[in-house]
């Protein structure tokens, strides 16, 4: 039988893979809605990369928290920090093969943005959540 911390984690991971299935499943559209609402435009473009940094900022927190979520581990950081890096690699590829989209570095490099400042700003909301409970886990910054 599998822990209640274990268990916990198993939720986190199983959140973040299915982050990542949906990521696969919108780079694998031709075009996504965000795409059709003015391709051309400024704002268009901003809402694009925005969507990227907090897509993948969200996939590091996921990834973070699956590994190791209590207290401030370089190692289980680096390895979180990798599964995002990693898998916006693997999706820009993905994108280039998808008839109408294109693979970009400049959006690998977005997308790692947003992975760091997830981490710099659970870094620091962190240790202020002492106390909280969420999915049989208590929140503590140690």
């Amino acid at each position: 039988m599998v822990s209640v911390p274990s268990m916990t984690r198993l939720v986190w991971l199983a959140l973040a893979a299915g982050w990542m299935g949906f990521l696969y499943y919108l780079s694998s559209q031709s075009v996504i809605g965000i795409d059709a609402i003015d391709s051309g435009s400024d704002s268009s473009l901003a809402l694009r990369k925005l969507a990227h940094f907090l897509a993948f900022g969200l996939l590091a927190l996921l990834s973070r928290w699956g590994l190791g979520q209590v207290g401030w581990r370089p190692s289980i950081s680096v390895a979180a920090f990798a599964i995002p890096l990693v898998y916006a690699v693997g999706d820009e590829y993905h994108q280039s093969l998808v008839s109408g989209r294109y693979g970009a570095a400049s959006d690998v490099s977005i997308d790692a943005a947003g992975a760091a400042t997830a981490f710099l700003a659970w870094r620091f909301v962190e240790p202020l959540s002492s106390g909280l409970r969420f999915l049989g886990r208590t929140w503590s910054g140690r």
